[in-house]
């Protein structure tokens, strides 16, 4: 059931809760991380385009569309944001397959290729150019996760 309130209502909750102001532009941490916030807001909070702490709640969010993510990737940062948005779970392969088709050795890089919906073949040519010449896949995908667990403090 949706409940709609004027302008002057959500004002009062705000005032009340801290969570919202100016009538739902301004969120706070707890709304990005809310397993009750809607996709369309964390989609609006993402497409300020910050490296924020709410901008880093909202990617982490269960919640966050699959569209968002995209974005936040295409904007090509070596972010928080960035690399948050890489390893959640419902980041597109399409986008993943995007940031690790550049060939670019950076953290966001690792991220894509550790998340489950980054298809195989990509992940493994991704790794083979940054490994020169390992042919093992098993141990390629080996050194990658050993890499993030010793190299990327906040995953």
């Amino acid at each position: 059931m949706k409940i709609k309130l004027s302008k002057s209502q959500w004002q009062l909750i705000g005032q009340k809760t801290g969570w919202i102001r100016l009538a739902g532009e301004n969120y706070t941490e707890e709304i990005a991380s809310s397993p009750n916030t809607s996709p369309e807001i964390l989609k609006k909070i993402l497409e300020k385009g910050k490296d924020d702490s709410v901008s880093r709640y909202a990617v982490q969010n269960p919640n966050c569309p699959p569209e968002a993510l995209a974005e936040v990737l295409k904007r090509g940062q070596n972010d928080i944001v960035s690399r948050l948005a890489a390893s959640n779970p419902n980041c597109p392969p399409e986008a993943l397959e995007m940031i690790l088709n550049k060939g670019i050795n950076d953290d966001v890089s690792y991220y894509a290729a550790n998340n489950p919906n980054c298809p195989e073949k990509t992940k493994t040519d991704w790794m083979r150019l940054m490994n020169r010449g390992i042919s093992n896949n098993n141990e390629s995908v080996k050194n990658l996760n050993q890499y993030i667990q010793k190299n990327i403090p906040w995953k």
